[in-house]
């Protein structure tokens, strides 16, 4: 408690915040004088939990495809509080810089944390399904992946991206993994038949 007791200032001050300390505050006096007790509007104190950064369910730093064919991936953020956001996008530099497709409905979550480089980043069709558990204090976040690729994505990179409430919202304040897409053709056989015709004379 900080303040002046003799201008009848106090204040509550919490340092080194806790989750112990997310609560509901309020100040009261207590009746005195024949004057009935008063107890002040409420304060709500949320305290928040940085969460660990994304991790994608996969040992390598590549992922194989083959184009035209469904591909899955999973991606894992523990102890943030709330919740952090995680979503999915193709990109053609290893940081993100380059979006070159938001998948599912990324982009509605993340564009406004990317500059904007005048091409038209495309949407593509995905599933996503996520999973939220109570981890301690805190949230783990799974977020799982289905799409189709195409030829045109090979050697993109294949993000999981994970924004929180306590990353400042602003260009480029995400955190990120990352795994490169290589994507091969499925084979496709063509056979023609010719027919040699004898015209005898």
């Amino acid at each position: 408690m900080i303040g002046s007791a003799s201008k009848g200032e106090y204040n509550l001050q919490i340092t080194n915040a806790t989750v112990s300390d997310d609560d509901i505050y309020a100040c009261q006096i207590s009746e005195a004088a024949h004057e009935p007790s008063v107890v002040s509007n409420p304060a709500k104190l949320t305290v928040l939990i940085r969460p660990t950064p994304p991790k994608l369910h996969k040992s390598s730093h590549v992922i194989n495809a083959i184009a035209g064919e469904r591909m899955v991936q999973s991606c894992l953020s523990r102890k943030g509080k709330p919740p952090p956001r995680l979503g999915w996008a193709l990109s053609s530099d290893p940081d993100g810089k380059n979006i070159a497709a938001w998948l599912g409905e990324t982009r509605v979550k993340f564009s406004h944390l990317f500059k904007t480089s005048g091409l038209n980043q495309e949407s593509l069709k995905a599933d996503i399904e996520e999973e939220i558990q109570k981890d301690g204090q805190g949230y783990i976040v799974s977020s799982n992946l289905s799409f189709t690729p195409r030829p045109v994505d090979d050697h993109k990179f294949i993000l999981c991206l994970s924004q929180h409430d306590t990353f400042p919202e602003k260009i480029g304040c995400f955190r990120q993994a990352k795994l490169t897409l290589q994507v091969v053709h499925s084979i496709l056989c063509i056979v023609q038949l010719y027919w040699n015709l004898f015209v005898k004379g």
